[in-house]
């Protein structure tokens, strides 16, 4: 009996292709932006009119401060990639077993998205005598995913624009109908929402081995295969996609099988030279 332990851990991290403004790179857009508005596009508004149309605004304040958030940083995370498997393989002249178990876990990169995955193995081979030997290989496997909410949009969201207030407390809106970027914290949007997607897989397969003569042998093959899939998703009363509809969530499943039986004749005549 050989019994062999593989593992693995690895990191992603995202790839920049294009540097993020900074802080101060992002308020002289703004500044910009807005005196294009402007009636004759030549004089600048006042900071307070740039960042939220008022001395009071949140992000106005947060400029003002130096407050700032990296929304990159908030959002993407270091994804975790993690591999489990072992494996008994052994057997004699008569029969021969291998057998095989797995799981796998990867985090994303955006939060609330993951998925993991167990599989298990069986492969059999036994000979019954000098014409007869059968085969049994079997394979079972579930996994689960979990997806980031859509409406995730933070590339254009104000740097001064954080998504806690001052008690730490997740907001709702950042920036008011006043900014030029997207104003639903995308944060509240992924904790009011679940996207969950499920299956399991079945397979079977059978086989028989029949030595007729030396140059001819009869296989009989069958199969079974099943997969069933579950999908749902559900988003709050809070959520920005269920405010209207006072939450709503749909569920799906789907089942599929597959049978067969094949008969096979082998015919392998020796030809002289």
């Amino acid at each position: 009996i050989q019994v062999g332990i593989h593992t693995y851990y690895t990191s992603q991290q995202l790839t920049k292709n294009f540097e993020m403004f900074t802080p101060e790179e992002f308020a002289q857009y703004r500044r910009e932006a807005v005196r294009a508005n402007n009636p004759g596009g030549k004089d600048y508004s006042s900071d307070e009119i740039n960042f939220g149309g008022s001395a009071a605004a949140p992000e106005y304040i947060n400029y003002k401060a130096g407050n700032f958030a990296d929304w990159e940083k908030i959002m993407m995370r270091t994804a975790i990639t993690n591999s489990n498997t072992i494996n008994i393989s052994g057997g004699n002249e008569v029969t021969k077993i291998f057998s095989s178990l797995n799981y796998f876990t990867q985090t994303g990169l955006l939060p609330n998205s993951d998925y993991k995955r167990g599989a298990f193995r069986l492969n059999l081979n036994r000979k019954i005598n000098r014409k007869i030997d059968v085969d049994m290989n079997l394979s079972l496997a579930t996994d689960g995913q979990q997806r980031e909410s859509s409406s995730l949009d933070f590339i254009t969201i104000s740097p001064f624009m954080g998504p806690y207030d001052l008690n730490g407390n997740l907001v709702f809106r950042l920036a008011g109908a006043n900014a030029s970027s997207s104003t639903i914290n995308p944060l509240w949007n992924i904790r009011e929402a679940n996207n969950e997607s499920k299956s399991s897989y079945y397979n079977l397969n059978l086989a028989g081995n029949y030595a007729i003569t030396k140059t001819l042998s009869y296989r009989l093959n069958t199969l079974y295969n099943r997969k069933f899939m579950e999908d749902g998703t559900y988003r709050t009363r809070l959520h920005s996609e269920g405010i209207a509809t006072n939450g709503t969530a749909t569920l799906t499943n789907s089942a599929w099988e597959e049978f067969l039986v094949e008969n096979i004749l082998n015919f392998s005549p020796v030809i002289n030279n």
